[in-house]
């Protein structure tokens, strides 16, 4: 007849066993989700992604020196920070590192008077750009009822 002291030891091995796999696939996918939101004149759209910074840094400047509607107005390396221009649009894009290989995209896109395009999807439509060109399945995150992503 099993003992409660037996019973107990199978149930620490299993929440052992549980504990122990890796984060599960829902995880990336909601990382993935990309952010929008407005601030002072200036709209917002950020992403996290499972890539490290220097990588997801290096595609941000492949992206954007192959786009010809696009023109590096400043860059630093150091600080994984440029600012461009799109169409008539300026921007300003920031990767942050957050884990090892885990790295934070922010967009910051002024609103333009010369464009019936909005700022936001300038700045979503530059992040879905880097993460095609890394390969990574990016998606807007819906809109909630405030009209933020």
């Amino acid at each position: 007849m099993p003992t409660f002291k037996g019973f107990f030891m199978c149930m620490l091995v299993g929440i052992m066993i549980i504990v122990s796999q890796p984060l599960p696939a829902q995880f990336l996918t909601i990382a993935r989700k990309i952010k929008s939101m407005k601030s002072d004149g200036k709209d917002v759209a950020t992403v996290i992604i499972d890539a490290g910074a220097f990588k997801v840094f290096k595609a941000v400047i492949d992206t954007i020196t192959s786009d010809p509607k696009c023109k590096i107005l400043q860059r630093d390396n150091a600080k994984k920070l440029v600012e461009f221009t799109h169409d008539s649009f300026s921007l300003s894009l920031q990767v942050d590192s957050l884990a090892a290989g885990l790295s934070q995209i922010t967009v910051l896109a002024q609103h333009s008077e010369n464009s019936q395009q909005k700022a936001t999807d300038v700045a979503a439509n530059v992040i879905l750009s880097i993460c095609h060109k890394m390969g990574i399945n990016c998606t807007l995150k819906e809109p909630d009822a405030t009209g933020h992503h």
